[in-house]
Formats: structure tokens, C-alpha cells, sequence
């Protein structure tokens, strides 16, 4: 039988709810049955430890502003690297050129429903990218029917393209 190489881009920057995500799902594809390899793509590989088919590789962010530019330059490059099968993009972000079958988790489309609660700059950043990961993904995995009618109406994600994965 054959396994995928599948990576998990978790570039968060801080601790929080999607850095929560990001881990869980590693360790919880990686204890299902099967060859899979997992790739955390992170800057902070602490999760690795001890999950099994699983490895990092370190993606530099030495301040914070610095996350679009290492996404987009690193990430695909680390893929082709890796010889990915499957990227997932776990942070409602995926960079252009990756080489592979393209996955990405979009939360909720809070920048666009609510601007106002985003400074300027990060939302306007947040907004672009979020809609562009939509587009360029194969699929979209989002936690509730509320967002995937959200990406459809909004966004125009066709529904076949959207997998709707309850958290937890």
C-alpha cells in the first residue's frame, strides 16, 4: 500500500486556538492506521515530540511581521524539499505555488464580516489571503455548516469543495 507524505503548515506565531488545532490534528492523524508521514511546518515544533510518523521542520519567523514572507517564499519551497503529497494549510493560509494536492482550514471569515475588529493592516492582510487560500485549495475543511455557508455565499467556494469537520 502506499503512503502520502502529508504536511501541516502551522505557522502561528502564538499560542491560541489555531496553534491548538494545528497540534491536535497532527497527533490525531497520526494515530490512525496506515504508512502516512506527517511534515509539521512550523515555527515551533514542540508537538513532534513523541508523535509517532511524525517530524518538523522549522520555518524562521524572527518577529512577527515577518509571517507573510516566510509563508510565502519558505512554504512552498519546503514542500517541494519534503516531496509533500498533501499540503494543509492550517491557519486559513496557503501559499501560491505549492506543488501539491492543496488542503486548507478557514475558520471563520471573521475579517469579512466583521473589518472593524481587525487593525487596518492585519485585516486587509487576513482578507486577501483568506480568499485566496479558498481559491487555490482543493479542499476547505471549516468546524461549522455556519462558515461553509459563509464561504459559499462570500467567498464562492462550491459546496463539493468544502468538507465540514466539527472540532474536537
Amino acid at each position: 500500500a502506499s503512503h502520502l507524505r502529508i504536511g501541516l503548515a502551522a505557522v502561528t506565531g502564538t499560542q491560541g486556538g489555531p496553534r491548538t488545532y494545528a497540534v491536535e490534528l497532527l497527533r490525531a492523524l497520526a494515530r490512525l492506521p496506515g504508512g502516512d508521514e506527517f511534515v509539521l511546518l512550523a515555527d515551533e515544533l514542540s508537538a513532534t515530540a513523541g508523535t509517532p510518523r511524525a517530524h518538523g521542520v522549522r520555518v524562521p519567523i524572527p518577529f512577527k511581521a515577518m509571517r507573510p514572507l516566510s509563508e510565502a517564499f519558505l512554504l512552498p519551497w519546503l514542500a517541494r524539499r519534503e516531496r509533500l503529497d498533501v499540503f494543509h494549510g492550517t491557519k486559513q493560509t496557503l501559499p501560491a505555488g505549492i506543488p501539491c494536492a492543496r488542503v486548507v482550514s478557514i475558520h471563520d471569515l471573521a475579517p469579512m464580516l466583521f473589518p472593524e475588529t481587525f487593525p487596518a493592516g492585519a485585516g486587509a492582510w487576513l482578507r486577501r489571503t483568506t480568499a485566496a487560500a479558498a481559491r487555490r485549495a482543493h479542499v476547505v475543511i471549516t468546524g461549522s455548516e455556519t462558515t461553509a455557508r459563509d464561504l459559499r455565499e462570500r467567498l464562492g467556494v462550491p459546496a463539493d469543495r468544502i468538507a465540514v469537520t466539527p472540532y474536537g
